[in-house]
């Protein structure tokens, strides 16, 4: 329980709403027993047909007027319970916004805001996809490329700027809207993670966090990666440089994947004067550092490592 509020109003209310079925109840003894006597004059023809309808329809109103009394006492019980304010959900609650003695307000608009409570273990992580995103995603599995998600399975990893590169933090996606916002072109999605508190310490996910999420997609493949720094960039073209045997600096443009930290991933690369591009060679030397001081054909000291 986190508040109690002054129950004397309501439980004045729920007596008074008690009393009223017991009213109504006497009532309705009282016109049944009429009506019963008039149904057995009637059957003499000691008694008018106007009369026993007026008794039928008197003891009909008062049965009615019993239901409504009792739901007036199940109003009057619920508003009584509510005096007593449970957390609705397990986790932790913040500061108190109101002293005892205060007077609050409930209702839709204008309630007084008590405490806030939030859930911690688990916890759940809200992100967007763009749109471009999802229909490349949509298109794959169409095409047989991605196996079609089951619900409530994708896999999702979390990471904090501790974590630096790591993703060490497994959940799942729980939500996906149904609709794509049209002033952000994003679909909103939650996901959820768990959060148990370590034996010693507090927890490591902490309500309102910005956090770092990313979403495997497919199977793992083999790639070809170099550093990220190997990678310069002219007129939104990407290129690096290899060494070849007579140590000499060759410039490649180079069509790159994905980024995995500090590796990006090389689909393809062609030398200046090729038509066709190729595969960067697993044994060819590409220069990681101080490219903006290389030359193409330029004579190099190479150092491996």
């Amino acid at each position: 329980m986190l508040f109690e509020l002054d129950s004397k109003p309501f439980q004045t209310d729920l007596a008074r709403a008690e009393a009223s079925v017991a009213q109504a109840d006497a009532r309705f003894k009282r016109l049944d027993a009429v009506l019963k006597r008039l149904e057995e004059l009637r059957s003499k023809d000691a008694a008018s047909e106007q009369d026993l309808e007026n008794a039928a329809g008197e003891a009909a109103e008062a049965l009615a007027a019993i239901d409504l009394a009792k739901a007036e006492v199940a109003a009057a019980k619920l508003n009584l319970d509510y005096c007593r304010l449970n957390a609705p959900v397990a986790g932790r609650i913040g500061d108190r916004l109101v002293d005892e003695g205060n007077l609050v307000s409930g209702g839709v608009s204008g309630a007084t805001l008590l405490a806030t409570v939030v859930s911690v273990d688990p916890i759940y992580v809200a992100f967007e996809m763009d749109e471009n995103t999802l229909q490349s995603l949509q298109q794959a599995i169409r095409e047989g490329e991605l196996a079609t998600p089951e619900e409530n399975s994708i896999p999702v990893e979390l990471a904090l700027p501790i974590h630096q590169d790591e993703f060490p933090i497994k959940g799942t996606v729980r939500f996906v809207d149904n609709e794509i916002n049209s002033g952000t072109g994003t679909m909103q999605m939650k996901a959820q993670f768990p959060n148990p508190k370590p034996d010693t310490g507090s927890r490591v996910l902490v309500p309102g966090m910005f956090v770092r999420l990313r979403i495997p997609i497919g199977k793992p493949r083999t790639a070809l990666m170099v550093p990220e720094s190997a990678l310069g960039s002219e007129q939104g073209s990407r290129f690096l440089f290899v060494v070849n045997s007579e140590n000499k600096a060759v410039r490649l443009n180079a069509e790159v994947g994905l980024q995995d930290g500090e590796l990006r991933e090389i689909l393809h690369v062609q030398a200046a004067g090729e038509e066709d591009h190729r595969s960067l060679k697993a044994d060819e030397n590409v220069i990681v550092r101080g490219i903006q001081r290389v030359r193409s054909g330029a004579e190099v000291a190479p150092q491996t490592n």
